[in-house]
Order: C-alpha cells, then structure tokens, then sequence
C-alpha cells in the first residue's frame, strides 16, 4: 500500500469506526491482481480521499475539508468515474460555502450531469444544492428542471424556495423556509438559505420600483 493511502488511511481512522475502514479496505485490496495493481491503487486513494471529505462535510467542517482537500496528493486524471463525480459533488459544496459560487455551481453541474440513471438520490442532492447556488448567483432555474420526472417531489421545497425569490415575496419565502426547516437541516442547506434572504428582498425593491 503507498504512502498516499497510509496517510488517507491515518486520517480516516481519526474521523470513521476504524473496524469499519479496515474491512472495507481489506475487501478492496482482496480483489488485487498484478495488472490491476496500479488501477487499484488509484482508485482506493480516491475513495479515501472522499470518504473523508464526507465524513468532514457531516459534521459542516469545511474549512477542515478545504485545507486538506487542497493538501492531498493525487493523480491529475481519476481513474474511477464515480469518485470523480462524488468529488466534484462535495467540491462544489464547499466552494458554495465559501461564497465562490460560479465555480461551486461549475462542480455541482457536472456532478449532475455525469451521475448515472440509477443514482436518483446523488443527483437529487447535487440538484438541491446547484439550485440554490444558482440562486445566490441571480439565476432562476427553469421550472421543468424542478420538476423532471423522479425529482419532483423531494425537490419540491426548492422548487418553493425558487418561485418565492422570482417574485420577491418575502413572506412566502420565511413561510417556505419555516414549513420546511427540517428537510434543509437534513440536507445541510439552511447556511446558503439564510444568504438568500437579501436576494429575495433585493428582487422585491426593483418590483416596488
């Protein structure tokens, strides 16, 4: 095992059930074949490395997750697709976080887009979190993006929240976030709705202008 992957390793156990971690890591490396040995070893340095970015992002340590994000070493090119989506997922929610949404919405985008069919819950939390960030941004998602077959229903208080910043309606826009204060506890979006606020008041002045 590299260096890299002790080191991610070391880290993890910090954070995760370390019986948990070592079985995973054992059922991995038991599928080891010599031409595979540099593919595997990619590709389990890039699972760890997004284990611990969601391990850091539960518990909303982002500036954690940020400074060893931007310290660990890896290959330029993934070699999983997967865990390359899931990276952009969990990059895109920290560059939200730390207000740098243009690249933030770039990440959750094709997080979205590169998502598989079957993976209808990773892209209904990429769709929640992009559609807040476009938002913040000035943009107003398209209705039907809200309401795309499979997404309509969990996305429903986002699409909410969405019509209540297009009118400027301040009090449909408290009313909304109050009615669904637990979903966005859940989905660790109650930061980024707060900052909305403005957004929804500065849409309502230019409509009173």
């Amino acid at each position: 095992m590299s260096g890299r992957i002790m080191r991610l390793t070391a880290a993890i156990r910090k954070d995760l059930n370390g019986d948990l971690l070592s079985s995973y890591i054992s059922s991995v490396l038991s599928v080891e074949l010599p031409s595979r040995a540099y593919l595997l070893q990619a590709t389990v340095e890039e699972t760890l490395l997004n284990l611990l970015l969601r391990n850091y992002l539960h518990y909303n340590l982002y500036d954690q997750a940020e400074a060893f994000r931007s310290k660990a070493q890896r290959e330029e090119v993934w070699r999983s697709h997967q865990q390359y989506t899931r990276y952009l997922f969990y990059l895109g929610r920290i560059r939200a976080v730390q207000l740098e949404y243009s690249e933030a919405r770039d990440c959750l985008q094709q997080a979205s887009r590169k998502a598989p069919a079957t993976a209808l819950g990773f892209r209904v939390a990429a769709d929640k979190w992009l559609t807040l960030v476009r938002l913040l941004l000035g943009e107003v998602p398209d209705r039907q993006e809200l309401v795309a077959p499979g997404l309509a229903l969990p996305l429903r208080p986002y699409f909410e929240l969405t019509q209540a910043v297009r009118t400027g309606d301040t009090q449909m826009f408290s009313q909304v976030a109050q009615t669904h204060a637990a979903v966005f506890k859940q989905d660790a979006t109650l930061n980024l709705i707060t900052r909305l606020h403005h957004n929804v008041l500065r849409t309502g002045l230019r409509r009173i202008r």
